[in-house]
């Protein structure tokens, strides 16, 4: 059976497809559909036959649901207590390099483009939130902060949950994400903090992208109740 059969998202199964898969693996097979019916799974296979895939795709298929995301870090978070924030993070970087994969099909369709390298750098921040918007996620607006960070800012974030009164940002899967995401775009790694969040009262969703030290100046600002842009 073809990925094709298997009930992923349109923008997901063109990601698949661009990258030359066709057909899944064993473990994709009888994963895949599982997941995607929100069942619960424990799979074992061996060292590369695409056990991420099988878990990163249907999810990412799903995720675009705000409901479905929230219900995951709700059941994460009942399970692993305080574990859960690193899993939630760990379970989207994993997703990331699959993201971009979506996003390399979808940018040539909408833009013209096929090359990401190639995109105007004063609409590379639009086509971004262009993508994210239509995979669910909400819009993003992507600028720069300070002199070594890029933010994006969210108002309506698919994970976050202004009911949650959360006393911290917890869009985890987000920030891990995002650093997949952007990881694959320009092939290193790349660190993402959450700042701002909706889960904790604020306006808007903020992930801050840079270096390590540019996020620990940051964060290091705001424990101490400092202005972290002025910090980086």
């Amino acid at each position: 059976m073809p990925f094709s059969k298997l009930g992923l998202s349109p923008k997901v199964l063109d990601g698949v497809l661009a990258a030359g898969y066709t057909d899944p693996t064993p473990i994709q097979l009888r994963a895949i559909p599982l997941v995607l019916q929100g069942r619960d799974l424990i799979g074992a296979a061996q060292t590369g036959t695409g056990k991420t895939a099988a878990f990163a795709l249907p999810l990412i298929s799903r995720l675009g649901q705000r409901g479905a995301l929230r219900a995951l870090r709700q059941a994460l978070h009942q399970d692993l207590g305080e574990q859960a924030d690193g899993r939630l993070q760990e379970a989207g970087h994993a997703a990331g390099p699959d993201l971009y994969a979506c996003f390399l099909r979808w940018l040539p369709a909408e833009t013209g483009v096929a090359d990401p390298g190639a995109i105007d750098a004063t609409k590379f921040g639009a086509v971004l939130g262009d993508f994210f918007q239509a995979l669910g996620w909400g819009r993003v607006a992507v600028t720069r902060v300070g002199s070594g960070a890029l933010a994006f800012d969210a108002e309506q974030w698919a994970e976050a949950d202004p009911e949650a009164r959360a006393g911290y940002p917890s869009c985890h899967f987000s920030a891990g994400l995002l650093a997949g995401f952007m990881g694959a775009m320009v092939q290193q790694p790349v660190s993402v903090m959450e700042m701002e969040c909706r889960s904790a009262g604020q306006s808007r969703c903020r992930f801050l992208l840079g270096s390590p030290d540019v996020l620990e100046a940051a964060y290091q600002a705001a424990s101490e109740g400092k202005d972290y842009v002025s910090a980086i």
